[in-house]
């Protein structure tokens, strides 16, 4: 995407005749300026920082899809399901470190209790499964396991038709079966209520 194209004079342009601009910067500028405003960064430097490291090597930066509309209700910490698929496209399928995972969620303005509440649920420690984290955070947003698998399909699809694999809906589906959610889900209708 941002792969240097060169400046002949078929892609550029000059702005004062003597400051040559390459057309393509228009192009990454505008791109960048749409997933700030979608993704309403708390810190837009250091978003910015993360998003143009990321896009630089071809990876997935943090960026919301869509503008979460005003009277959305945020559920807890902020976390809404257009947060919660921005944040997993931007992790990997396996595992992330916390570190990583931290600075993700803190990037996309996220609050720090709830990250910290899902990590102790998780049990989690350096490398945390990316789809456990992802999945306990979808739970915040719902009051049944059904309703989290629900959101997750939408979450871990790469488009609209493709879904999710079978054996990561599966892995998922056992993984928060065997936690005990009632204390997500109490903590769920505190915020709600």
């Amino acid at each position: 995407m941002f792969e240097n194209t060169g400046c002949n004079a078929k892609n550029r342009f000059i702005a004062t005749g003597k400051i040559e601009v390459p057309l393509y910067l228009t192009e990454i500028l505008s791109e960048w300026t749409k997933a700030a405003i979608r993704t309403q960064p708390s810190d837009l430097l250091l978003w910015s920082q993360i998003y143009f490291s990321l896009k630089s090597i071809g990876k997935q930066p943090p960026v919301k899809e869509y503008l979460d509309p005003p009277d959305l209700k945020l559920g807890p910490g902020g976390l809404t399901p257009n947060t919660l698929k921005a944040l997993a496209k931007t992790l990997s399928d396996e595992y992330e470190t916390y570190d990583r995972i931290e600075a993700m969620w803190n990037i996309l303005s996220l609050k720090k209790k709830i990250f910290m509440e899902i990590i102790k649920f998780g049990n989690f420690k350096n490398d945390i499964k990316s789809n456990e984290f992802i999945g306990i955070a979808a739970s915040y947003l719902n009051n049944s396991l059904k309703g989290t698998m629900i959101l997750l399909c939408d979450t871990l699809s790469t488009d609209d038709s493709s879904g999710v694999l079978l054996e990561i809906f599966v892995e998922i589906y056992q993984y928060l079966a065997r936690l005990d959610c009632a204390d997500v889900v109490y903590r769920q209708m505190k915020f709600t209520s």
